[in-house]
C-alpha cells in the first residue's frame, strides 16, 4: 500500500488530509483554561504594541518579509513570490522612512506656519462655536413657545449654564463677550419680557465672570437668585430642558456605541500587529507565543510538520472566523474530541500541553487502541 503522501496530488480524494501523524497520537492536549490563560496573555501584548507607532510596525513588516525572501532564495522556490514580498518590503521600508522624516519635519515647523495654523483653527472654532450656540437657542426658544420648558427665564438661564460648561465658550476674550451676549439676549426677544431680559443679561455677565475666576461660586450664585423674582428658585427647577431628550437607556446605549467604536477604531492598528505577532511566533517560535510558552502549551499540525508561515497566517485568520461565528468556533473546543477551535479546524492543528508526561499518556493510548 503506497503512503498517502506521494499520492497526494490533489486530484483524487486521499486520507493524508484527515490522518494524524503517529508522532503525536496520544499526547496529551491543553486544556481550555490553558488556552484561555495564554490567548489572554497574547492579547495583552498586542494591546501593549497597538501603542507603538505605525511606522515602526511597517519597519518590523519588512524585515518579516525580507527574512521570508531570504528563506525561499536559498530553497530555489517560488521566485514570483519571492520578487514580489521583497517588493512589498521596499514599500514598507519607503513608507517608513517617509513617516520619519514626515515627523521630523513637523518638529521643525517654523513657529510663523504654527502659528498662523493656530489662528486659523481658532477662527473656525468660533465660527462653529457661534452656530452650536444659536441652535441651541433655537431649540430653547421653541420648547418655551410649546410650553414642554417652564418658567422661560428659568430655562434661558439653563441654557446659559449649560453653554458656559463648554470651556471654549466661557474662555472667550472679554472684548469678545458682549458679542456672544448680545446675540444671547437678541434670540430672547420673543419669549422674555424686557424687564426679565436684564437680569438675564446680569445672569451672563456673572456667567462669564464665574469661568474667569472672579467670583467665588457662592457669591455668583447669590448674585444670580436676587436677579430671580419671588416665587422662583433656581435649586433643581421642573424643567424639560431642550438639551436632554434623550432617555437614560439611550443615552448608556449611546454610550456603549461610542465605547465600541473607539475600541475599532484602534483595530486598525491592533489588527497589524495582532497578524504579525501570532504569525511570526507561531511559524518561527516553534508554535508557541509567549503566552503558550508561560502556560507550557504548544500548536502541533495534524502530520506533525513544522509550521510555517502561510500556515500561521491561515490559523491566525481562524481567529477572526470564531468571532463571525459569535464566539461558537471557539467553543467547540469543549465538545470536539481533540479539543480543535475553528481556528485549529482551518490549520489543520492542535495544541497540546508540554508539562503532562507523554510518555504516560501514550503507552496508555497504545493500551487502550490495542485493547
Amino acid at each position: 500500500m503506497h503512503d498517502a503522501r506521494n499520492i497526494d496530488d490533489k486530484c483524487i480524494v486521499t486520507p493524508y488530509a484527515f490522518g494524524v501523524s503517529d508522532e503525536i497520537l496520544g499526547t496529551p492536549l491543553a486544556s481550555p483554561l490553558k488556552r484561555a490563560l495564554a490567548i489572554s496573555i497574547d492579547m495583552l501584548l498586542v494591546g501593549l504594541l497597538t501603542h507603538v507607532n505605525s511606522i515602526v510596525l511597517a519597519a518590523v513588516t519588512a524585515a518579516v518579509l525580507v527574512r521570508v525572501g531570504g528563506k525561499l532564495r536559498r530553497r530555489h522556490r517560488f521566485p514570483l513570490l519571492r520578487k514580489l514580498l521583497v517588493g512589498m518590503a521596499g514599500v514598507l521600508l519607503f513608507v517608513a522612512i517617509l513617516g520619519v522624516i514626515e515627523s521630523y519635519k513637523q518638529e521643525l515647523q517654523l513657529p510663523t506656519d504654527a502659528q498662523n495654523l493656530t489662528n486659523s483653527s481658532e477662527q473656525i472654532q468660533q465660527a462653529g462655536l457661534t452656530l452650536a450656540t444659536m441652535v441651541k437657542a433655537t431649540q430653547t426658544q421653541a420648547s418655551i413657545q410649546s410650553g414642554s420648558c417652564q418658567p422661560p427665564l428659568i430655562c434661558w438661564q439653563t441654557f446659559v449654564d449649560q453653554v458656559m460648561d463648554v470651556k471654549a465658550v466661557a474662555s472667550v476674550p472679554e472684548e469678545q463677550q458682549a458679542a456672544v451676549k448680545d446675540a444671547i439676549l437678541e434670540a430672547t426677544k420673543q419669549t422674555l419680557e424686557p424687564q426679565k431680559r436684564q437680569q438675564l443679561s446680569v445672569y451672563i455677565d456673572q456667567a462669564f465672570a464665574e469661568s474667569k475666576g472672579a467670583n467665588s461660586s457662592s457669591q455668583s450664585k447669590a448674585g444670580a437668585s436676587d436677579s430671580v423674582p419671588s416665587g422662583f428658585s433656581l435649586q433643581e427647577p421642573v424643567i424639560i430642558s431642550p438639551f436632554k431628550s434623550e432617555s437614560p437607556a439611550q443615552s448608556q446605549s449611546n454610550s456603549l456605541i461610542a465605547w465600541f467604536k473607539g475600541i475599532l477604531s484602534d483595530l486598525g492598528l491592533g489588527f497589524g500587529w495582532a497578524a504579525l505577532y501570532f504569525t511570526v511566533f507561531g511559524a518561527w517560535w516553534n508554535g508557541q507565543s509567549p503566552g503558550k510558552k508561560l502556560m507550557g502549551i504548544r500548536i502541533v499540525k495534524l502530520d506533525a510538520s513544522p509550521m510555517n508561515l502561510w500556515e500561521s497566517f491561515g490559523r491566525y485568520g481562524g481567529y477572526g472566523a470564531g468571532l463571525a461565528t459569535g464566539l461558537l468556533g471557539f467553543l467547540q473546543l469543549f465538545w470536539d474530541s481533540n479539543r480543535q477551535a475553528i481556528q485549529d479546524k482551518i490549520a489543520e492543528t492542535l495544541v497540546i500541553d508540554l508539562r503532562k508526561s507523554h510518555s504516560d499518556m501514550k503507552s496508555a493510548y497504545k493500551r487502550k487502541a490495542s485493547g
